[in-house]
């Protein structure tokens, strides 16, 4: 008894120990950031903004405090689409920037988030600064921003540029319940409703093949197009070169004019040296957008405001965190903003595959009537399906760009019979008794029931009804012309557009004008992103106490974390689900 008494005392003095270095890193971590972000940064002549995009590339950039405190100040952990826009737009007219160096080697990015971070480069070349890329390697996502460069450049041996078209898997996990002895039991109305089909099936349906290649060719005759203007290459001939993948080295990629030279890092920096025209001997002041934020403040002047309301990610109940929507915070930033007399417009800015179908109803039900009393403008980054075309089609106007991932309008329920794993394979057994005939409705320790298939599929084809009729209604359509379009089917914003489930393409910059327009503003007006960010030690709190599988798995083996998520993320997907099959990998 002595022994585990001894060993008790030494594992409590243990955890304690651990908890007081942690409050003591944390306290002097908040120390350290707080100091080193009060710090106005000045901006030399001859300043180059060093852009790497090589981080992930998000919404807005995401405050980590944990990771912050670990890799020390400064350090970025993503690439926000906000704070980048709002470098380039002040250093257009900085006389201080001279032009970009830009290093994105690959991207970690959705499609229409590069398409994004691209055009406001684009919108930059305007003040005739230069932009000049350089990388060891390219992937296809990255040589696609690398591309609206003036010139690009790669070592001279040894490089790679990936150039040989997109790829889209889907990852299924049918043969892992097989084996484990669980059987997923699948309800859904909408024939291209695939959301659950990679538990139940080892491949894509015809359906899914046939959205599949809808979509990522859209995607793809976009990305192409934009890059034979930049480089101009006619479209035929960048189809040839991806199709035949003739470019397997620097050579081929100079050869194929994807790239404009062959230099080691020296010489590019050598070579804006002589650009900007200072001594070869004299360094570079180089600049992360970061850091060049930090330079200048914006003019908040105006007494009106544009608000843009973030919703990013999986739609579920509750509270939540800056990586799902959740109902009631989402609720609640939406009537504070309703009754808020200095916000005259609002974007949903919604980066999401959907989710529960209930909460996104009642996201809904606040959109339709904060759109009663201000204008209200959907902006869709990657994708805003199913749950993320629920909450956004009763926006006055529906922006999206042509890569955008919408429509799915349709629903899934999901069930999981556990009663071979229990019985066969761990010898675990179960009896009950119940007063009524449904009391063990859908019971996961048995077979599901014939009558609980009718019930449930019954729930489902109303929802289904609902969320049709709605969406007809918002677009001011029949709903037998929605119908048609809608069925679970997966759209690119493009295809969208043609089909009246969008309004305009566009990005957020485009939504934030037409939102200051519906609302009569012109020119007078501020944009102010919401949510607010929370109190450092309320976001320390926080990452303590969320859950890091994730995390962990995306850090330490990114080329799994497909895999493992959509797995891990099987919890998620009880009850009715208005969600699309976002575990689709699209390689870019």
């Amino acid at each position: 008894m002595k022994f585990f008494k001894t060993v008790f005392a030494v594992i409590v003095g243990l955890f304690i120990f651990s908890a007081i270095s942690t409050m003591v890193v944390v306290f002097f971590g908040m120390i350290i950031i707080s100091a080193s972000e009060d710090q106005k940064v000045d901006v030399d002549d001859n300043t180059i903004l060093h852009l790497q995009l090589f981080r992930p590339i998000d919404e807005r950039e995401i405050e980590d405090p944990i990771a912050e405190l670990l890799a020390g100040p400064g350090k970025e952990k993503s690439v926000g689409l906000v704070e980048l826009r709002r470098a380039l737009e002040h250093a257009k007219n900085d006389e201080s920037v001279k032009g970009i160096f830009l290093e994105v080697p690959y991207l970690q990015s959705g499609v229409s988030s590069a398409m994004e971070a691209r055009k406001m480069l684009t919108d930059f070349k305007e003040s005739g600064k230069f932009i000049i890329a350089y990388g060891d390697i390219f992937t296809e996502g990255g040589y696609y921003v690398a591309s609206v460069a003036d010139e690009i450049y790669m070592a001279p041996v040894f490089s790679l540029l990936e150039f040989n078209g997109m790829n889209s898997e889907k990852i299924f996990f049918k043969g892992t319940l097989d084996k484990i002895g669980v059987e997923p039991v699948i309800f859904r109305a909408g024939k291209f409703k695939n959301a659950a089909e990679s538990f139940v099936s080892s491949e894509m349906s015809e359906t899914e093949k046939i959205q599949v290649e809808a979509y990522i060719n859209s995607m793809y005759n976009n990305i192409l197009s934009e890059i034979s203007e930049s480089r101009g290459i006619a479209l035929e001939d960048l189809r040839y070169i991806a199709d035949e993948m003739s470019v397997r080295n620097e050579n081929d990629a100079v050869e194929y004019k994807l790239i404009d030279g062959l230099l080691y890092k020296d010489e590019v920096i050598k070579l804006i040296k002589e650009k900007i025209g200072i001594d070869p001997d004299k360094k570079i002041p180089f600049m992360p957008h970061s850091d060049y934020n930090k330079s200048f403040t914006d003019d908040y002047s105006s007494k009106n405001t544009v608000a843009v309301l973030i919703g990013k990610g999986n739609i579920v109940s509750g509270k939540g965190t800056l990586d799902n929507i959740a109902s009631a915070d989402f609720i609640d930033e939406l009537r504070k903003l309703r009754d808020n007399d200095r916000v005259k417009a609002i974007v949903l800015r919604v980066n999401s595959p959907g989710g529960s179908a209930l909460d996104s109803d009642l996201i809904w039900r606040e959109v339709k009537l904060t759109a009663k009393e201000k204008p209200v403008i959907a902006s869709m980054s990657d994708v805003a399906a199913s749950g993320g075309y629920y909450i956004s089609m009763a926006a006055d106007t529906i922006v999206a760009l042509p890569t955008t991932i919408t429509g799915s309008i349709g629903v899934i329920g999901m069930y999981f019979n556990f009663n071979e794993l229990l019985n066969d394979k761990l010898g675990i057994t179960s009896d009950n008794y119940q007063t009524g005939r449904y009391s063990d409705f859908l019971n996961v320790t048995r077979p599901v029931k014939k009558e609980d298939v009718l019930i449930v599929q019954k729930m489902i084809d109303e929802s289904y009804q609902a969320f049709v009729s709605k969406a007809a209604g918002d677009r001011t359509m029949e709903f037998e012309e929605m119908d048609e379009i809608a069925q679970g089917r997966v759209w690119t914003g493009e295809d969208a557009m043609a089909i009246n489930l969008v309004d305009v393409s566009g990005d957020l910059e485009d939504a934030i004008k037409i939102a200051s327009e519906k609302a009569g503003l012109g020119e007078d007006y501020k944009v102010k992103y919401y949510p607010r960010p929370k109190p450092f030690i309320e976001q320390i709190i926080t990452e303590l106490g969320a859950s890091q599988e994730a995390k962990i798995v995306k850090e330490n083996a990114p080329e799994l974390a497909p895999y493992i998520s959509t797995f891990l993320e099987m919890k998620e997907r009880s009850g009715i689900q208005a969600r699309i099959p976002y575990e689709l990998n699209i390689e870019f």
